[in-house]
């Protein structure tokens, strides 16, 4: 199998014998390492939204709701505005 090596009988007996548990340790690993990597980067996004997210979504929420009431006060007159014109 290994000719081309110049290896004896013996070495590439040891040789096919660890290739396959070395190959399915290093395949383990990569998914385990892909796998914690993936949870430490939910864990920070996490983090963040609970640091920065939560204050601005707050201060936006009441932000929101004054340009809300003063965009509707404002159509409702131009509405009534309109309509007065119209009759």
């Amino acid at each position: 199998m290994f000719n081309f090596f110049d290896v004896s009988r013996e070495e590439e007996v040891i040789l096919t014998r660890y290739t396959y548990p070395c190959t399915l340790l290093t395949v383990t690993l990569a998914l385990f390492l892909y796998w914690q990597w993936s949870k430490l980067r939910e864990v920070a996004q996490k983090i963040r939204n609970d640091k920065y997210l939560i204050g601005t979504q707050l201060v936006n929420f009441y932000r929101e709701v004054n340009n809300a009431v003063s965009a509707s006060t404002s159509t409702a007159t131009t509405e009534r505005a309109g309509s007065k014109k119209v009759d």
